[in-house]
């Protein structure tokens, strides 16, 4: 299988699963999810989310010139809240993130199935973006994840 097509599978899947949440803010009737490479401004009050893939080295789950790789890594679903107006609601929609993300899903897209094993919330930090002149508390929901390739 072509490289391209698996990771643009991979990423397929985890950004489609991501785009089905219910409980991501809504402006204007759009999501507030700041995709990669994609123009976005964030309304200033409002929580809104961003997602990096950060693969890790892949595994060779059989041996051989036909062997099967197992590709995996981290999701990172970063929320970002309002500064100076507590951890509950940021808590809540991390919360959210956990859920969907559960250990035990799998997700199908263009033939690529991605396996979900934890979901976990890292500590909140304050912090700038670059897109907005206002401060924010950053919360990252990593989810860990592996695929086989092809279904």
């Amino acid at each position: 299988m072509a490289a391209s097509k698996l990771w643009a599978g991979i990423i397929g899947a985890l950004n489609g699963h991501l785009d089905t949440m219910t409980g991501v803010p809504v402006v204007d009737g759009v999501k507030q999810i700041a995709w990669k490479n994609a123009k976005f401004k964030p309304n200033v009050g409002t929580m809104y989310l961003t997602s990096t893939l950060l693969p890790a080295a892949t595994i060779a789950a059989s041996i051989g010139v036909d062997g099967t790789d197992r590709p995996g890594g981290l999701y990172r679903v970063q929320i970002f809240a309002p500064a100076n107006k507590g951890t509950f609601d940021v808590m809540e929609l991390a919360d959210i993130v956990t859920e969907h993300f559960a250990r035990g899903v799998t997700l199908d897209y263009n033939g690529i199935r991605v396996h979900l094993t934890t979901s976990e919330i890292s500590p909140g930090i304050p912090t700038n973006v670059p897109e907005s002149s206002e401060v924010y508390f950053a919360v990252g929901v990593d989810i860990n994840w592996f695929s086989y390739g092809e279904v």
